[in-house]
């Protein structure tokens, strides 16, 4: 019994001892709940201090990581994986930060956060977010692999091509050239004259810098909220809020839908009472995958096509009827033994 309690004692000074540090990082609703490209979660980042409470200003380095390629069928959004997200550099946060964002791909993505103090100490944290894929998406590739496999299982059983014959066949209907649109940044829509936002070029797979500034006459406002808009379906993607601001605010983000999006930079006075609203649309080019991250769904699924094709020509060698056609089979009665 002796012994026992003893590595009871041991495990709970170990548990006491594994510390996350000053740095707790919050993601609701929970992460394996969350549907790609559709959720909007919510992601805080906490800095405590000494008595456990949210420690003063700090200054907060925040970055996110897109999930790396997979080993056999790319993601939706290829162009973005192992990319950076998310980049911000902020000074003179009261110990909290919180963001909303849709996490666009399946996988596993990296969040990394640095935090300094008034005195010099720094600590950091690295955290990995699981996101599943969407399961309607399993459901249609799974669907989608099995009619493959029952349209080579088919061509086995009805035709005789060569086996050359049958690959060329297969990869002429699996691959498909696909082009897509570019189109060049429109121009600003600003909420006032005082103040300015400027978002540089967008492009999936590379981070924008997004630029706002306040106006110089003005006295600089106490919280800041910056808002990122899907527009064609009107989804939110990203949302940084109630920040403190000294009159500027700098980060980097990336579009990963190459569709128009509304930027928009709200203000608040130190009474929550509204100041103004910056706005602009923002136009992102697309790009096409490079040639090795297409080429590997479709020889995917031309495995999936050859194997179907394999069994239905073994089957029709040894002449095995199919079920559904067994029953209609009749024997000659001169073949009787």
């Amino acid at each position: 019994m002796a012994p026992f309690l003893c590595l009871v004692g041991l495990a709970a000074a170990f548990t006491a001892q594994a510390d996350p540090g000053p740095i707790r990082i919050n993601v609701s609703p929970d992460i394996s709940l969350l549907t790609p490209s559709k959720d909007l979660a919510n992601v805080a980042v906490e800095v405590h201090g000494s008595k456990g409470r949210p420690a003063g200003p700090v200054d907060l380095a925040v970055r996110l990581t897109a999930p790396p390629p997979g080993p056999l069928v790319s993601t939706d959004f290829p162009l973005i994986e192992g990319t950076p997200l998310i980049d911000m550099n902020l000074s003179g946060v009261p110990g909290r930060l919180s963001l909303n964002y849709v996490f666009p791909i399946r996988g596993a993505y990296r969040l990394d956060v640095t935090a300094a103090d008034g005195e010099g100490r720094r600590w950091r944290r690295s955290l990995e977010l699981g996101v599943r894929e969407n399961s309607a998406r399993v459901a249609s590739v799974t669907g989608f692999a099995v009619a493959l496999f029952i349209l080579g299982f088919t061509a086995g059983r009805l035709f005789s091509l060569p086996p050359g014959g049958a690959a060329m066949l297969m990869v002429a209907l699996l691959v498909g050239a696909g082009a897509g649109a570019s189109m060049n940044p429109g121009p600003s829509d600003r909420g006032g004259p005082e103040n300015t936002l400027e978002v540089t070029p967008a492009r999936v797979g590379a981070m924008s810098a997004i630029r706002w500034r306040a106006a110089d006459r003005e006295p600089a406002p106490a919280q800041v909220t910056l808002r990122v808009v899907q527009l064609e379906k009107g989804r939110e993607i990203f949302r940084l809020n109630r920040l403190p601001t000294d009159g500027d605010l700098d980060l980097s983000f990336q579009f990963t839908d190459a569709s128009p999006h509304e930027v928009t930079v709200t203000t608040y006075a130190p009474g929550r009472e509204r100041l103004n609203e910056t706005k602009r649309t923002v136009h992102v080019d697309s790009a096409t995958p490079p040639l090795s991250i297409r080429i590997r769904p479709v020889l995917l699924f031309l495995l999936v096509v050859l194997a179907g094709l394999a069994t239905g020509r073994i089957s029709k060698r040894r002449r095995t009827p199919l079920r559904w056609t067994a029953k209609r089979v009749k024997m000659d009665p001169k073949e009787a033994p």
